[in-house]
């Protein structure tokens, strides 16, 4: 009678063992797949945040070359007067030299 309840006890406690093993393997490879989801995350994460540094180099880039260029070669906006309006109509084009201008005709 005692060697049955210790088989018993035994099986009981391999069993318990084993479910506790199952368990924690479970949970092993739920956590495993929760890290290679958030390592992917922070893959895609650092691609877009290179991309993201790439596009405002090239933006500062372009900006300070447009100063540059504006500032060596002496660019400045037009006065409002000194701007021509060229516009085309039928067989003739009007040259406007402003906006209150009635302009003339050429052909």
């Amino acid at each position: 009678m005692k060697t049955t309840i210790m088989i018993i006890t035994l099986g009981m406690i391999a069993t318990g063992v084993g479910m506790l093993k199952i368990k924690t393997t479970q949970e092993q490879r739920h956590l495993w797949n929760q890290y290679e989801k958030a390592l992917s995350h922070q893959n895609e994460l650092n691609a877009e945040w290179n991309k993201l540094k790439l596009e405002e180099s090239m933006l500062i880039t372009s900006v300070l070359l447009d100063h540059n260029i504006r500032e060596r070669m002496g660019m400045v906006l037009p006065k409002q007067d000194s701007i021509v309006y060229v516009v085309e109509q039928n067989n003739s084009t009007l040259v406007s030299t402003n906006n209150n201008d009635n302009g003339r005709y050429v052909q």
